[in-house]
């Protein structure tokens, strides 16, 4: 007996079913274009940060050994790179504490290593030795507001063929300026700065001029930009900001548009901190206090995290000296004390960020959606968070924290969920 074939339209129904392959398609159209959004993407949870491992920064024989600075002591500003010449992933640091604005870049080793041992970790191959990277102006923003106190670098960005650099007064109030930039090649000299943001950077400069990341492309449209910069927890926490602060910009603007356009998306004050209430600065709480620092901040591509790695103490909140405080890890600092310390990061969900961006939420209003505790490295007892930075490329984290004569980075792996697939429409339909 010969098969028939039938035609689609030789049956009652054909119109029916061909609604429903079209309704359905639809469905399956929109149901795609609902996962692909970036404000469908999957938040960061603490199973999703694993700690690989650390390797050391190499030891001065003597002050010179590596230039104008020294890699004990430092760790600030952080910075990634990778050179297309050599194909190697760098890093740019700030080196000791008492000599701010000296920049080195180190090539990160192949391997890290879990020990708490500096001999026993990798060393990573100076690239360049230490400069002074903002000459001829230096690292102080506005040198009268700093009141005689120290400036630091406290933020780099590698931004199409330009190191973008951020600084601060340590201790002081009247900032007006951040932020400059120069040549990534370390050997050449012509630092341009120091500028300030426009008014719709709502947050002081003090509050602008710290760790800056990149802003995954699915979100700049969103955002209104390419790039974060911020700060907070500085002294004189007035005139910084009470819990992280993130303002959006272009890097490429620095030194081409003055003043900088920014839009600021994040920002406590002192009547709205990060922690909740007026005055919970000063109470034992796990997401701000006065011991709070600010090491950097991270934005995995294909997630709606934004990750800050901040240190604080955990404890009762004292102020006075560490022998008052029974302090004994902070050795003879007066200030704001409460161990136990504890190196965490803020998690926050970016669709908040975007409805502040968008006039829904004030600046103040975005709270953690969790703390993750950063689990695995050694802990060197204090706040001192000294660095952070992650590399887009491979979801790496790179952390520094105090470890004084001992430098090392410690390095620890994101791995965003899996977004949920939808499903495709129907094939191969046919009437029976």
């Amino acid at each position: 007996m010969k098969s028939k074939t039938f035609r689609a339209t030789a049956r009652p129904g054909h119109t029916y079913i061909k609604f429903l392959m079209l309704m359905t398609t639809a469905l399956a159209c929109k149901l795609a274009a609902a996962q692909t959004s970036p404000s469908n993407e999957p938040l960061i949870q603490t199973p999703n940060i694993t700690y690989l491992g650390a390797f050391a920064l190499p030891k001065s024989s003597s002050f010179g050994t590596y230039g104008t600075s020294a890699f004990e002591y430092g760790g600030r500003a952080l910075a990634i790179y990778h050179d297309p010449a050599t194909g190697s992933t760098t890093l740019y640091i700030e080196g000791h504490n008492q000599y701010p604005g000296q920049i080195a870049q180190v090539a990160i080793p192949d391997t890290v290593v879990k020990s708490a041992n500096w001999p026993d970790l990798p060393v990573a191959a100076v690239i360049h030795d230490f400069v002074d990277a903002t000459a001829p102006i230096g690292p102080a923003p506005d040198p009268i507001s700093c009141r005689g106190n120290a400036s630091y670098v406290y933020g780099m960005l590698a931004y199409n063929g330009r190191l973008v650099m951020s600084a601060a007064c340590s201790y002081g109030g009247s900032q007006s300026t951040s932020h400059g930039a120069r040549n990534l090649n370390l050997g050449t000299s012509g630092f341009e700065g120091w500028y300030g943001f426009s008014v719709a950077a709502i947050a002081p400069p003090r509050a602008l001029a710290g760790p800056m990341t990149t802003i995954p492309s699915e979100w700049q449209s969103l955002f209104g930009g390419p790039a974060f910069t911020g700060n907070c927890c500085l002294s004189v926490i007035s005139s910084t900001s009470a819990g992280p602060s993130l303002t959006v910009f272009n890097p490429d603007d620095v030194g081409i548009r003055t003043p900088i356009p920014g839009k600021t998306v994040l920002y406590y004050t002192l009547e709205s901190p990060a922690c909740g209430s007026a005055h919970c600065e000063v109470t034992q709480n796990p997401i701000f206090n006065l011991t709070t620092r600010f090491g950097g901040v991270a934005f995995p591509a294909g997630s709606r995290s934004i990750l800050f790695v901040v240190a604080m103490g955990t404890g009762p909140y004292c102020y006075g000296t560490a022998a008052a405080c029974q302090d004994p890890a902070m050795g003879d600092v007066k200030g704001p004390h409460a161990p136990p310390y504890v190196y965490q990061i803020l998690a926050y969900d970016a669709n908040d960020l975007v409805a502040v961006h968008d006039g829904n939420k004030n600046p103040g209003d975005p709270k953690p959606y969790a703390i993750i505790p950063l689990n695995g490295m050694p802990n060197s007892g204090t706040y001192f968070i000294q660095g952070a930075v992650l590399d887009p490329q491979t979801n790496r984290l790179y952390i520094t924290q105090d470890y004084g004569s001992q430098p090392r980075v410690e390095v620890y792996q994101i791995t965003v969920p899996g977004n949920a697939v939808a499903p495709n429409p129907p094939t191969h339909l046919m009437v029976q």
